[in-house]
């Protein structure tokens, strides 16, 4: 079976998390496995100061599950910030992602 290359640009923006889903596309390895590549945006109230970050996935993702790594990113993204020293841009991206507000489990 032939590889056949999927990239969706969807650029859909997630408000409540302040994010941004950008790209969905597939890769295969050398063993012809196939994974999925997410390249999320955050911050984006921040603009150019905010940042990309990427999730790999072994089937396409839907959005529900998209969403829930995205917001056990912005957790870990928190903890990581707060345990070292931050410079400004990093300061304010901090103050941001404590910012976001939603349901956690």
């Amino acid at each position: 079976m032939k590889f056949e290359k999927i990239k969706e640009r969807l650029f859909k923006p997630i408000p409540k998390l302040d994010a941004e889903i950008r790209t969905i596309e597939n890769e295969q390895y050398e063993d012809e496995s196939i994974y999925w590549v997410v390249e999320i945006g955050l911050c984006e109230s921040m603009g150019e100061r905010g940042y990309n970050f990427t999730l790999f996935y072994d089937e396409k993702p839907i959005e529900t599950e998209i969403i829930k790594d995205i917001k056990i990113h912005i957790e870990e993204q928190i903890h990581t910030f707060q345990s070292k020293v931050l410079g400004g841009t990093e300061e304010k991206q901090l103050e941001t992602l404590r910012g976001i507000e939603w349901e956690k489990k």
